[in-house]
């Protein structure tokens, strides 16, 4: 319960309280991308299922409107995952939706990457600056709630595979750690083609990264970083 009251009060110190409504009534478009005639929208707001309704706020990708992947997140103080950092983001979920294979497919083509939820850390890491948080957590395969061992293999492919390829580093208290900016390789590990497609990648996280982070600082009326070409959507919507 703790984590929860300093999740809200963070949100509440941050936050004018008529977004606060939104976010608890709706979700709010963060930033959108229109693309080969498509949207791609990266929304905030509670989760949609009534029992994961524990406090936690969702980020969504959706693709013309239909979600197509999640990432539930806390703002926790940094000894609740034996962190010497003072306050950190907390993933508690990361999930694809299933029958959206059409729609992820041209996310991961338009938007230039090889994964949505690697879109949604992007995403992350924007809403984690806006707070002035410079640490994020995620938890491991065992520790997530819909853990069952006869999936286990799939738990640790869509968590403790994706958070290490992202670049993220196991702790002794069995979470997934990394400091913000998160870097990934460097660009001159990869050669040819590959160089490329990772350099696009990057660009593009660092877009969705930078347009999240200012839609959260406009709020406030703070200033934000500069986002180059970057089309930030400042639609609320409770329909998303």
């Amino acid at each position: 319960v703790s984590c929860y009251l300093h999740h809200y009060t963070r949100l509440h110190a941050l936050l004018p309280e008529s977004v606060i409504d939104k976010f608890l009534q709706g979700r709010i478009v963060l930033h959108q991308i229109f693309e080969s005639g498509s949207s791609f929208a990266f929304t905030m707001g509670l989760p949609e299922r009534i029992d994961d309704k524990e406090g936690e706020m969702t980020l969504d990708l959706r693709v013309d409107n239909r979600k197509v992947c999640s990432l539930s997140f806390t703002i926790v103080p940094g000894w609740v995952v034996e962190s010497k950092t003072e306050e950190i983001i907390l993933i508690s979920h990361l999930q694809g939706v299933k029958g959206c294979n059409a729609q992820t497919r041209l996310a991961r083509k338009v938007l230039c990457d090889y994964s949505p939820k690697a879109m949604l850390l992007a995403a992350l890491q924007g809403v984690a600056n806006a707070f002035e948080i410079r640490e994020i957590q995620a938890v491991c395969a065992t520790m997530q709630r819909s853990h069952q061992e006869s999936c286990s293999a799939i738990f640790r492919r869509g968590y403790d595979h994706f958070f290490s390829k992202a670049g993220m580093v196991k702790t002794a208290a069995g979470f997934y750690s990394t400091s913000i900016p998160l870097t990934g390789k460097p660009l001159s590990a990869f050669k040819g083609r590959a160089r490329s497609r990772a350099k696009k990648r990057r660009e593009m996280r660092q877009r969705i990264q930078l347009a999240c982070e200012a839609w959260l600082f406009r709020t406030v009326d703070r200033a934000a970083p500069p986002l180059s070409d970057a089309t930030i959507s400042t639609e609320l919507t409770e329909e998303m």
